[in-house]
Parts: C-alpha cells; structure tokens; sequence
C-alpha cells in the first residue's frame, strides 16, 4: 500500500462531504432529543445517556470485532467472516 499524501484541494473536497452530512445528521439528533424529551416525556438525562451509548458503540465494535476473530484483528482475508461485504 502506497501512501500519497492528499492535495489541500482533496482535503477541501472530504471536509466539505463530511460536513454536508453532519448537517443532516445533528438536525436529525436534534429534532430526536426534542421528540425524546418534550413529546415522548423521557428526562433528558436518559436522552443524553442513550446518545452517548451509540456514540460509544463505535469504540466497541472493534473490540468485539477482535474477540470473534480470535484475538487476530481486522484482517482483510478473514473480513467476510463477519460480513460478505467487507471483503
């Protein structure tokens, strides 16, 4: 694998992608914990906490990932274990 470094141009173009659906996605996370909290009455405590868990499901995944596999990792041979389109 080579590694090229990206032109100030490629950077603009990933940051400006990235910030086109983090626009739609915290629109979305906002109109939830409004729905969550003032119509469906959970504490906003609660809304919070199970925000933070999906953000914290990012950091598990690997680690279960790596334990399914026997302690190898993310291996691109054996990725289709888990999920066919992985490989």
């Amino acid at each position: 694998m080579s590694h090229q470094q990206l032109s100030i141009k490629e950077k603009i173009g990933y940051g400006l992608g990235d910030t086109a659906s983090h626009i739609v996605f915290d629109n979305v996370m906002l109109y939830l914990m409004f729905f969550y909290t003032d119509i469906f009455g959970l504490p906003a405590a609660f809304v919070g906490t199970m925000f933070l868990q999906s953000r914290l499901d990012t950091v598990n995944t690997p680690f279960f990932y790596r334990l399914r596999n026997g302690g190898s990792g993310y291996d691109q041979e054996t990725a289709g274990r888990d999920c066919p389109a992985l490989r």
